[in-house]
């Protein structure tokens, strides 16, 4: 059954994965550019690829929620003929007890052909938990690259603004991360083992209060964009920690994030770690294990904290404990 379900679960669709790179890489051109002409040339083609971006990712939304109540069905009536195998198990087990000879030999072939289709049953339904997971999954995907499309506008709205050049430095750093994530993307095979398991159950990188969010947020330059990841003002100790097992990608500075360590924790799930003074001799492909120390903080600078999966931010809360 999981096989017909391929093309529908794949995380996201070649057409949207073109359309972000094309993006990032007019987006590189804009911040580049001094030509007035040029930057409204771009601006237009920007906007028109975030508008059919958007309007894909909405349809495959909308297909996603069919998929999905497809999926709830069929588990909702594999659940009804496994409660009707079970009561003819009882009934033929009942009979076996009571029977001799030629019956009590049918009775054995019966209840054998009801086991064969009671495991059938059962790898379907786990076929249909595997399906909706990975729906789950692509829909929060798709629905953080909606909200990334929001900083195409805010970059688009910033050339007309005097708080330009001080959000055109931020975008910078931000577009040498992405390409550098993409990268390791590219280069990441797919994961033999899920770490699925592990939602809900990471720990915060440093014990800290978390003092900005996943999502919209207001820039010093007056431009709202999409922040993709948390900050965390630490309680004491500046000691920041892997949160999961995993390899070291990159380690070294970035403009405006200071020192980052980024880890591969596998299955295309990568954790970001900024502002270090530190990275406490971490190199790339070190193996790192969950709490292992990766570097101090900055004084005076709270902890900038990413988690991307299949290289699309995702909400870091999501994944930590409580």
């Amino acid at each position: 059954m999981l096989g017909l379900f391929i093309g529908i679960i794949a995380w996201a669709t070649p057409q949207i994965d073109d359309m972000r790179r094309d993006i990032l890489q007019y987006e590189e051109k804009l911040l580049q550019v001094s030509s007035k002409k040029e930057r409204a040339q771009i601006i237009q083609v920007m906007l028109g690829l975030s508008k059919r971006q958007r309007y894909v990712s909405e349809e495959r939304l909308r297909l996603l929620d069919s998929e999905m109540q497809s999926a709830e069905n069929k588990q909702l009536a594999i659940e009804r003929k496994q409660l009707a195998l079970l009561r003819a198990l009882k009934a033929s087990f009942a009979g076996l007890a009571q029977n001799h000879g030629v019956k009590r030999f049918a009775l054995r072939r019966v209840i054998q052909h009801l086991f064969h289709i009671r495991e059938m049953l059962r790898t379907d339904s786990l076929d249909i938990q595997q399906i909706v997971a990975q729906v789950h999954e692509e829909k929060e995907m798709l629905h953080s690259i909606l909200h990334n499309l929001g900083d195409v506008h805010a970059l688009c709205a910033s050339m007309r603004g005097p708080g330009f050049e001080r959000y055109r430095a931020l975008r910078r750093s931000q577009y040498t991360l992405e390409k550098m994530l993409a990268e390791f993307h590219a280069h990441t095979g797919e994961a033999q083992v899920s770490i699925a398991y592990l939602k809900g159950k990471l720990p915060l990188p440093l014990a800290g209060k978390i003092t900005a969010k996943f999502g919209s947020m207001r820039h010093d330059a007056g431009i709202t964009y999409f922040r993709k990841g948390i900050d965390i003002v630490p309680y004491s100790t500046r000691d920041v920690r892997s949160i999961a097992d995993g390899s070291v990608a990159y380690s070294g500075q970035l403009p405006y994030y200071g020192q980052v360590v980024i880890i591969d924790h596998g299955d295309r799930l990568y954790s970001l770690t900024a502002h270090l003074v530190t990275s406490h001799k971490i190199h790339r492909h070190q193996k790192v294990r969950a709490g292992d120390l990766l570097g101090l903080l900055e004084q005076s600078q709270p902890l900038y904290f990413e988690l991307r999966s299949k290289n699309i931010p995702i909400d870091p809360l999501i994944w930590l404990a409580g």
